[in-house]
C-alpha cells in the first residue's frame, strides 16, 4: 500500500513538472514571440533613422558644396586683393628693412612649413573619423581644404615675393660693390687728376676743327647771286655787276632781280641795229653762255667753280647728303671696330684718315671726285667722334661726366664760332678746306700719347696692358705708392665678375636681343634721329635767314654756350631724361612757331630759329652722355655706332626735305618741328642714369631694369606679409 501510495505521489510529482515544463514552454515563446515582435520593430525604427541620417548627409553634402562655393569665391576675391596690397607693401616695406630681415624672413618660411605638418596631420585624423560623422567631415574637411589652398597660396606670393625682394637687395648691392669696384680703381690711380684735364684737354682740342667740317658747305658751298653771261659776253665774267643798260635789255627780271637762269633770245645785231622787239614778246632761253657771280661775299665755291645753280641746283645738297651718307657709314664700320680692336688705334687712324682726305678735297678737279672724298671724310667725323666720347668718359668718375660732355660740346660751339671767322677770312673754298683739314696731322701726331681705355683693356681681357696704362695715369697723377700695387692680380679682385662676364662675344643683335636692351636701342635711335634732322635742316641753310651769312653763323654758334650750361645744370641735378625730353620739345616748338612769323620780319624769324637751334644744341649735349652711360661696356661702341647710324640718316634725310619747299613753302619746317616733339615723348621711356655707375655686361642693364620696377612697387610688400601671418593662425586653429 505504501509503495502504491509512494508510486502515485511521484507519477503525480512527475505529471506536475511536465505541465510546469509545458506551461514554462509557452510563456518562454509567448515571450520570445513579444521580443520578436519588438525586435522587428526596432529594426524598423533604425531602418527609418537611417534613412532620416542618409537625408540629412546628402542635404549636408548639398549646403556643403554651396557653402564651399560661396567662401571659395570670398577668399579668391579677399586672396586678390589682399595678394595684390600685400605685394605693393612687402615690396616697399621689404627694400627698406635692410639685410636684417633675412633670418626673420627664413624663421617666417619654417613657421609656414610647421603650420603645413599640422594642417596635413588634422585632415589625417579627420579622414579616420567614424562613418557617423560623415556629412560633417565632408563639409568641414572640405573647408578646411580650400582654407588650406588659400593658405597656401598666399604662403607661396609672399614667399615668391621675399625671393624678388632678396635678388633686388643682392643686385642693390652690386650695383653698389661695383660702383665702388670703379671708384676704387680710379681713385686708386687718381680719379680727377692731371691726367684726366690733360687728356679731355688733348681729345676736346679736335672737336673744334670737327664743327667746321660738318658745317663747312655753308661756305665751301655758298651761292651768290648771279645771272645768265650776256651773248656780247660769251664767257663767264667774275665781276661783281655789269653794265645796268646791257641787263635791262638782256636779262628778263623776276622779283626785281635779274633772272639767274634765263635771258632773252634775239638774233644777232639786235642792238646795233637798234631793232629790240618788246619785252613782252620776246623769246628767252637757259643760260647757254655761263653764268655771271657776285663776289661781293663768296669769292669762290664749289658752286661758282661747277655751275652748281638752276638745273643742277640739286647737287649742292646731293654734296652734303652724300658726306652726311659718309658719316653714317663710318658709325657703323667704326663703333663695331672699336668694340674689337680698342678706342685708340681706330681714333688715331679716323684723325689720319680724315687730314688725308681732307686735305686732297681742296685739289679735287670735278665734283666727282669732291665728292667721294667727302665721302670718305665723313666716315672719319664718325670715328672720332665716338671713340673721343668713349675715351673720355671711361677714364673719369661718374660725378664728373655731365662738365666733361658740357666741356666736349663748348668745343663744338667754339668751333662753329673759328669756322664763322675763318670762313670770313678764307673765302676761297678751297684755301678754307685747306685751313680746317691740316691741323688735323698735328692732331694725329700728339694722339699717341693717349693711353687705351683701361677698362676696355680689363674687359677684353687684356690686363697686363690694363696694368701698363694705370700705372702711367698713377704716375701723372704722382700717385707712385699707387703705381707699384697695381698687378694683375690686383684687377681681378676688383673686377672679378666682370672679367667672368666677358666670355661670350657680343654682335649687333645683342642691342635688341633682351627687352631692356630692345626698348633702350629702339628709344635712342629715334632721339638720335630726330635731333639730327631738325638740327642739320635748321643749321645748313643759313641763306635762307637772309642779312649777312656770316653773322648768323656767330649766333648760331654763340648760342650754344648758354644753352649748353643750362643743361649741364638740369643733367646734374635733375637728371638726363628730363634735359633730354625737354630740350626735344622746346626745340620743336620753336620751329614750328616760325610757320606763322611772316617772311618780311627776317629778324624775328632769325632770333626764333637761333633759340630752337640752342634747344637743339643742348640735346646733343645730353645725348652723347646719356647714350654712352644707358649702354654696357660690352655694347657701347656698338650702341653709339648705332645710335650715330640713325643721326647720320636724318642728316641725309634733312637735305631732301628742304627741297620739298619748293611746293609747299611751310612743309619742311612742319616736319622739321614735328620729329623733335614725338622724340621728346620717346625720351620719357628711357631709364635715368643720374649718379648711377657705367655698367660692364647686357645682365647688369636688364636687372637694373628689375630693380627699377621693383622699387616702384616695393613699399607695399610688408602689407602681404603681415596679412598672410594672421590667416595662416586662423587656418591652424
Amino acid at each position: 500500500m505504501g509503495r502504491k501510495e509512494g508510486r502515485k505521489e511521484k507519477g503525480r510529482r512527475e505529471e506536475g513538472r511536465r505541465g510546469g515544463r509545458k506551461e514554462g514552454r509557452k510563456k518562454g515563446g509567448r515571450e520570445r514571440g513579444r521580443k520578436e515582435k519588438g525586435g522587428r520593430g526596432r529594426k524598423e525604427k533604425g531602418k527609418e533613422k537611417g534613412r532620416r541620417r542618409e537625408g540629412g548627409r546628402e542635404e549636408g553634402r548639398k549646403g556643403g558644396r554651396e557653402e564651399k562655393g560661396r567662401r571659395q569665391e570670398r577668399r579668391r576675391g579677399e586672396g586678390r586683393r589682399k595678394g595684390g596690397e600685400g605685394r605693393e607693401g612687402g615690396r616697399r616695406e621689404g627694400r627698406k628693412k635692410g639685410e636684417g630681415r633675412e633670418g626673420e624672413r627664413n624663421e617666417g618660411r619654417e613657421r609656414g612649413r610647421e603650420e603645413g605638418r599640422r594642417r596635413e596631420g588634422e585632415r589625417e585624423r579627420g579622414r579616420k573619423e567614424g562613418e557617423g560623422r560623415e556629412g560633417r567631415r565632408e563639409g568641414k574637411g572640405r573647408e578646411g581644404t580650400e582654407e588650406e589652398r588659400n593658405g597656401r597660396g598666399r604662403e607661396l606670393d609672399g614667399s615668391k615675393l621675399k625671393n624678388k625682394i632678396r635678388g633686388g637687395r643682392e643686385e642693390i648691392r652690386k650695383g653698389r660693390k661695383e660702383e665702388r669696384k670703379e671708384g676704387e680703381i680710379l681713385e686708386h690711380v687718381g680719379s680727377m687728376g692731371r691726367f684726366q684735364i690733360v687728356y679731355v684737354t688733348l681729345i676736346s682740342i679736335p672737336v673744334l676743327m670737327m664743327a667746321c667740317h660738318m658745317m663747312l658747305q655753308n661756305f665751301t658751298a655758298g651761292t651768290p647771286d648771279h645771272h645768265c653771261a650776256t651773248s656780247l659776253n660769251a664767257a663767264p665774267r667774275n665781276r661783281s655787276a655789269e653794265d645796268e643798260t646791257l641787263l635791262v635789255v638782256s636779262l628778263p627780271v623776276e622779283n626785281g632781280k635779274p633772272a639767274k637762269c634765263h635771258r632773252f633770245h634775239q638774233k644777232e645785231g639786235w642792238l646795233l641795229n637798234g631793232t629790240m622787239e618788246n619785252e613782252t614778246q620776246m623769246e628767252t632761253e637757259p643760260c647757254r653762255d655761263g653764268w655771271v657771280y657776285n663776289q661781293s661775299i663768296f669769292h669762290k665755291t664749289i658752286v661758282t667753280e661747277w655751275n652748281l645753280v638752276c638745273s643742277s641746283r640739286t647737287l649742292k645738297q646731293m654734296a652734303q647728303s652724300i658726306y652726311m651718307a659718309g658719316v653714317l657709314v663710318g658709325g657703323i664700320l667704326f663703333g663695331g671696330l672699336s668694340d674689337r680692336f680698342g678706342r685708340r688705334p681706330i681714333l688715331l687712324w679716323c684723325y689720319l684718315q680724315l687730314a688725308t682726305t681732307g686735305t686732297a678735297t681742296a685739289f679735287s678737279p670735278n665734283f666727282s671726285i669732291y665728292c667721294i672724298l667727302r665721302f670718305v671724310t665723313g666716315m672719319s667725323f664718325s670715328g672720332i667722334v665716338m671713340n673721343g666720347v668713349s675715351l673720355c668718359v671711361e677714364w673719369t668718375p661718374t660725378k664728373t661726366r655731365p662738365v666733361l660732355g658740357a666741356l666736349n660740346g663748348c668745343a663744338y660751339t667754339t668751333g662753329q664760332l673759328v669756322l664763322a671767322g675763318l670762313a670770313y677770312l678764307f673765302r676761297d673754298w678751297h684755301h678754307l678746306q685747306l685751313v680746317v683739314s691740316l691741323p688735323f696731322f698735328l692732331f694725329f701726331c700728339y694722339s699717341w700719347w693717349l693711353c687705351e681705355s683701361a677698362r676696355w683693356l680689363i674687359t677684353a681681357g687684356k690686363l697686363d696692358q690694363a696694368v701698363t696704362e694705370l700705372k702711367k695715369v698713377a704716375k701723372m697723377n704722382r700717385k707712385q705708392g699707387a703705381a707699384g700695387t697695381l698687378n694683375e692680380e690686383f684687377l681681378r679682385s676688383k673686377m672679378k665678375e666682370e672679367l667672368a662676364s666677358m666670355t661670350s662675344k657680343t654682335s649687333l643683335l645683342d642691342l635688341v636681343r633682351t627687352p631692356t636692351m630692345r626698348r633702350i636701342s629702339l628709344c635712342i635711335c629715334f632721339v638720335w634721329f630726330s635731333t639730327s634732322f631738325a638740327y642739320y635742316g635748321l643749321v645748313m641753310d643759313l641763306q635762307n635767314f637772309g642779312g649777312d651769312i656770316y653773322l648768323i653763323q656767330l649766333f648760331f654758334g654763340a648760342v650754344d654756350f648758354p644753352a649748353k650750361f643750362i643743361s649741364v645744370l638740369t643733367i646734374t641735378y635733375i637728371g638726363r631724361r628730363f634735359t633730354q625730353a625737354v630740350a626735344l620739345t622746346l626745340a620743336g616748338l620753336t620751329i614750328l612757331a616760325n610757320i606763322f612769323i611772316p617772311q618780311d620780319m627776317q629778324t624775328l624769324r632769325t632770333t626764333v630759329a637761333v633759340f630752337g637751334k640752342g634747344c637743339l644744341g643742348a640735346s646733343f649735349n645730353c645725348i652723347y652722355l646719356y647714350t654712352g652711360e644707358l649702354y654696357p661696356t660690352v655694347l657701347r661702341q656698338t650702341g653709339m655706332g648705332l645710335s650715330n647710324t640713325m643721326a647720320r640718316i636724318g642728316g641725309i634725310v634733312a637735305p631732301a626735305v628742304k627741297m620739298t619747299g619748293e611746293y609747299i613753302p611751310f612743309l619742311p619746317n612742319l616736319i622739321y618741328g614735328a620729329a623733335p616733339i614725338i622724340s621728346g615723348i620717346v625720351a620719357a621711356f628711357l631709364p635715368e642714369t643720374r649718379n648711377i655707375p657705367l655698367l660692364e655686361t647686357i645682365e647688369q642693364v636688364e636687372n637694373r631694369s628689375r630693380n627699377k620696377s621693383q622699387k616702384l612697387d616695393s613699399q607695399q610688400t610688408e602689407g602681404l606679409l603681415v596679412c598672410s601671418k594672421p590667416e595662416s593662425k586662423k587656418i591652424t586653429a
